[in-house]
């Protein structure tokens, strides 16, 4: 395992104030298992005065996460985990005047949740390997259900469950190049890149 490819850092989003003390790190293991002190940044943000209005967070970024892309699919996850979707977007591909993509939030309709939800829970949507945890203890992900939507999910893991699996998959879409687990104790969000119990830390 390069655990090079394995990055992350702690971002906040527009500081209202300068900051003087060093947010919690993130403790880092040689096989690439990682542990996000959710509990030490709640405190931290407290301390600080940072409004809970003001995004704060750790970003994960998974051992074959690439920009832009959604290489991931859902596997094995606890069916006690609340999910939310934030946002829902449509996506004009190479519709910019650079061939970039265009991107425009819709309102989703009840039947269209209904199919993202589907195809979500079934594997069957593209994940971004890019995740944001943020200090409420909660998991924003990006999925792409179809060609041209895209959604953010706001997951909520139950401390006493399994989390979430994540699987990377090749260019093919079919060949199974690796995969991880997200898991959450009420305190702390674990990143587990071979999917071991994340019960207990390794040593």
């Amino acid at each position: 395992m390069d655990t090079n490819k394995v990055n992350a850092h702690s971002e906040k989003v527009e500081e209202p104030k300068k900051i003087t003390a060093r947010a919690p790190n993130v403790k880092v293991y040689p096989n690439g298992f990682m542990a996000f002190p959710i509990a030490e940044l709640r405190r931290f943000g407290k301390e600080q005065g940072i409004p809970d209005t003001d995004g704060m967070g750790y970003t994960v970024y998974f051992e074959f996460a690439k920009a832009d892309t959604f290489n991931y699919c859902l596997g094995e996850f606890d069916r006690k985990m609340d999910i939310l979707i934030f946002q829902v977007f449509y996506v004009d591909v190479g519709g910019g005047p650079d061939q970039s993509n265009l991107m425009e939030e819709i309102m989703p309709t009840k039947l269209m949740k209904q199919s993202i939800m589907r195809r979500f829970l079934l594997g069957e949507a593209g994940i971004s390997g890019t995740v944001i945890v943020d200090r409420d203890g909660k998991m924003w992900i990006r999925i792409l259900p179809e060609d041209n939507i895209e959604a953010v999910l706001v997951l909520s893991l139950d401390p006493k469950g399994i989390g979430c699996e994540f699987n990377a998959l090749g260019e093919d879409g079919m060949t199974l190049l690796g995969s991880c687990r997200m898991t959450f104790d009420g305190a702390t969000f674990y990143y587990d890149p071979v999917g071991w119990s994340s019960t207990t830390p390794p040593a």
